[in-house]
């Protein structure tokens, strides 16, 4: 199916031992994967959706890539299973990226992504590295009720919209280094075990922390930012 245009596409409780292969692909309306498993990867890299994406229910037991690809309308994965890499590196996204209840095994990347119309990450259980480096959010970028075991990167990020993270588990590092955020950052019930670096990271409206529980130390080396601070305990804290 390499550089395929294909009209809607409906995959409902089936199981793919080879893998899809879309690389390049046009989809000119929706594609819905419904209580599938795969066994072999899924790529859809440099491919075009002008219909929604939508992953409900599925298993995926080798990577999962969107590389490069034009989303149009909007992305869902929800009550998904991803045991190999989830990667959406690059891809330009015109509508809402929505990941819920679901879980990765191993490293979920959206590095260099442009989210016109927003990203959320809502009750994911991330046990690896979680990447969004070089990322650009015009959208609402938001992160609820989920646990990361590893760490987090939101390394020379770009959000020119508001960013809030609520009902959250950091049991790895997490790292701001550089990024440049535009509209207000909040961190709503959030409880950071390991590092966290906003070093060098330009705050241009108030970062916000209220119930959030330090039990590593905390770096605001060379950031530029206005803090208010609710209930809240901490680490060693550096400017």
């Amino acid at each position: 199916m390499v550089a395929a245009v294909v009209g809607a596409a409906n995959f409902t409780r089936v199981s793919i031992t080879e893998g899809i292969d879309f690389r390049g692909g046009t989809l000119q309306r929706a594609m819905r994967f419904d209580n599938v498993e795969s066994i072999g990867p899924v790529t859809l890299d440099r491919s075009t959706a002008q219909g929604p994406l939508c992953f409900v229910d599925c298993v995926f037991r080798d990577d999962f890539t969107l590389v490069a690809a034009a989303l149009l309308t909007p992305l869902m994965l929800t009550d998904c299973v991803f045991d190999g890499k989830l990667s959406l590196d690059a891809v330009s996204a015109a509508d809402p990226v929505l990941i819920e209840r679901s879980e990765t095994g191993s490293e979920l990347s959206l590095n260099a992504g442009s989210y016109a119309a927003g990203l959320e990450l809502s009750r994911l259980d991330a046990k690896a590295d979680v990447r969004l480096q070089d990322a650009a959010a015009s959208g609402r970028f938001m992160v609820e009720s989920s646990t990361f075991r590893s760490a987090l990167s939101l390394d020379r990020m770009q959000s020119s919209a508001p960013l809030e993270i609520c009902d959250v588990t950091f049991a790895g590092s997490v790292s701001f280094h550089s990024g440049t955020y535009c509209g207000e950052v909040a961190f709503r019930n959030v409880e950071f075990q390991g590092p966290v670096i906003f070093d060098s990271a330009q705050f241009h409206s108030p970062v916000v922390f209220r119930d959030v529980r330090f039990l590593g130390p905390v770096s605001f080396r060379g950031a530029c930012s206005e803090i208010v601070c609710g209930s809240s305990t901490s680490g060693s804290m550096e400017r």
